[in-house]
């Protein structure tokens, strides 16, 4: 047996059960703060600004969570469901400042994303031109 080389702390066996060296435990090569690529738990897709969260019960399977919905979660106070969204006003993905997110349903959202149509903080709708 030999420690994990993410830093966890966890032994793993020399040789994994494929019969290759082991360097890490299953799935720890790809997560955390020891991670060569680690940039400070932040990270950006799709012009989403992604937050390193494992622990929260909404994180994707590499443990990251659209920052916009930690920020509405916080300015709420509760977790989000899986029915509600979080609309950026200006449709830029990346400002996630609270005064340009609004909490809406998933359908309103689909409505508003997939129309021609805008919406504006208000329930003012308004046809793009």
């Amino acid at each position: 047996m030999k420690p994990c080389a993410c830093g966890c702390g966890e032994q793993i066996p020399e040789i994994n059960k494929l019969g290759i060296p082991a360097r890490f435990k299953h799935g720890h090569n790809s997560k955390g703060k020891n991670h060569p690529m680690w940039k400070n738990g932040k990270k950006i897709h799709s012009d989403y600004i992604l937050v390193w969260r494992p622990d929260h019960p909404h994180a994707d399977s590499q443990g990251y969570v659209r920052e916009h919905r930690l920020i509405m979660e916080v300015h709420l106070g509760r977790y989000l469901t899986k029915d509600e969204d979080v609309h950026h006003i200006n449709g830029k993905k990346n400002d996630n400042r609270i005064e340009n997110l609004e909490l809406m349903t998933h359908s309103k959202h689909m409505i508003i994303t997939h129309t021609g149509n805008t919406y504006t903080k208000g329930k003012t709708w308004k046809r793009k031109n």
